[in-house]
């Protein structure tokens, strides 16, 4: 894999490269960064040209201070543009969490930049705006953590204090039922690593914040 920068839409993204041919992007979630797709990245690029971004906001891509910097247009026309940057037409687009929902927004807003969509874990849009506007509780209820991420500084401040605890406890969920995790001590330190760098946990939660504010 080689690691490199581009500057599309007016910031600098960092993304890792690997392989040839046909070109997919891999969009990470919450709380991840590219290593998210670490495992996966070897396996298409046996086939294919595999670009997996650091979005705005994370690890060493730019982070813009504004929380109107991570509406989900922005979002998406960074991916459209980094598609065209990259010298191609068009992208398979992957995207599990937050990538998941930019993977959405760039089908909908770009779609001659999406020659296939894949979505891991996020539904349609409108069937989630139609969930929150139509009182389905249960939905509410798995998403309390987006009102609580609506909350100025705090919710970082909280997380700050036990980083390691708070991706113990998020890759957790992430793991099939009865089966025992994947993500070691060691991974768990290079997330940790990541997310100190200074105002980290903000830049990501202003996706969230940015959601409902928009």
């Amino acid at each position: 894999m080689t690691s490199n920068y581009i500057t599309v839409n007016n910031i600098k993204l960092h993304y890792v490269e690997e392989g040839t041919g046909e070109l997919v992007i891999l969009l990470h979630g919450f709380p991840e960064y590219w290593y998210g797709w670490r495992n996966q990245i070897p396996v298409f690029s046996k086939n294919y040209r595999v670009i997996a971004p650091d979005m705005r906001g994370y690890n060493l891509s730019d982070k813009p201070q504004n929380v109107s910097d991570y509406k989900i247009e922005t979002l998406a026309a960074d991916i459209a543009a980094l598609i065209k940057g990259l010298g191609a037409e068009k992208a398979i687009v992957v995207g599990h969490d937050w990538g998941a929902a930019v993977a959405w927004a760039v089908a909908s807003l770009y779609p001659e930049v999406v020659s296939k969509l894949a979505i891991l874990n996020v539904p349609h849009p409108a069937e989630m705006r139609k969930a929150f506007l139509g009182f389905n509780f249960a939905q509410i209820a798995k998403s309390y953590y987006i009102f609580l991420f609506q909350i100025p500084a705090l919710p970082e401040k909280l997380l700050a204090r036990d980083l390691h605890g708070f991706f113990a406890k998020s890759f957790e969920k992430f793991k099939p039922s009865g089966k025992p995790s994947p993500i070691t001590v060691s991974v768990i330190a290079i997330y940790v690593e990541s997310f100190k760098q200074q105002c980290a946990l903000t830049w990501s939660i202003n996706y969230y914040r940015a959601s409902l504010r928009n």
